[in-house]
């Protein structure tokens, strides 16, 4: 459990529920929130038109999310799984219960066995990730200004190689979520990948809207659809980007 110091850390979030990256954090904390003895402040950083962010006291320059879990200047983490499994590490908890959306006690996998599948759909999942980040640069208006020279053979070769990891992390989930009505990771409850994996997904249709589950229905629609009845999971509220982000971001360059 974690030490009476630990649990008197004020932790300092700076993120914004919109992003890519941030939303983890957030869907993370709805289905684990913190023990109520620990103090948070949230700063929800905003952007403006040309994508440059507004200040927050005490942020040190670098991209969001991060965590500041004490006072000294070096007391930050930065990176979005570091975070959630920090948390996860730090404060063992159970999570809220509920039909549909029950978690593990250790939302990175309970056995030895379990940890490593999360960790690797965790993996595909960022590649896929950077793959749709790649992919978007090449094809969507948000990103004309920006990359002058968009390539509809680029674009069309990237979507392939994130389809490629889609259908990858599909085989892997296949008999746990499309016969045994299991979560992405092959357990009971929701883990850190469900989180990871959902955050890519719900980003591209928010953003962009693109849908990353069609052809992949079988499997990743089924899991999807059941992420989308826990209360992490819901569409719209504060996951919905700025008008003025999505106007240009679902304005596609070409189709494949």
């Amino acid at each position: 459990m974690a030490s009476n110091t630990e649990s008197q850390t004020h932790y300092t979030f700076y993120t914004q529920p919109y992003l890519f990256f941030p939303r983890r954090i957030h869907a993370y904390l709805t289905f684990k929130p913190l023990p109520s003895d620990i103090k948070t402040t949230f700063h929800h950083l905003s952007f403006t038109q040309t994508g440059e962010m507004t200040s927050a006291p005490g942020k040190p320059a670098g991209s969001i999310p991060m965590l500041r879990y004490g006072e000294e200047a070096n007391d930050l983490i930065r990176q979005s799984v570091a975070i959630l499994t920090y948390l996860e590490e730090t404060h063992p908890r159970k999570g809220t219960h509920g039909e549909g959306w029950e978690v593990e006690d250790d939302m990175r996998g309970s056995t030895p066995m379990q940890r490593a599948r999360v960790n690797e759909i965790i993996s595909l999942t960022e590649e896929v990730g950077q793959a749709f980040g790649y992919w978007v640069m090449q094809s969507s208006a948000l990103y004309s200004s920006k990359v002058p020279s968009q390539s509809p053979s680029a674009a069309s070769m990237i979507s392939t190689r994130m389809h490629a990891l889609l259908s990858t992390l599909e085989s892997y989930a296949r008999k746990s979520v499309g016969e045994e009505g299991m979560w992405i990771a092959g357990t009971a409850g929701v883990t850190l990948a469900d989180i990871c994996l959902a955050s890519v997904v719900e980003y591209a249709r928010d953003m962009y809207g693109r849908d990353l589950i069609e052809g992949h229905e079988e499997v990743l629609g089924k899991w999807f659809e059941r992420w989308e009845a826990t209360e992490a999971g819901k569409p719209g509220g504060d996951k919905v980007p700025p008008e003025f982000f999505t106007a240009l971001g679902k304005k596609w360059a070409w189709e494949e």
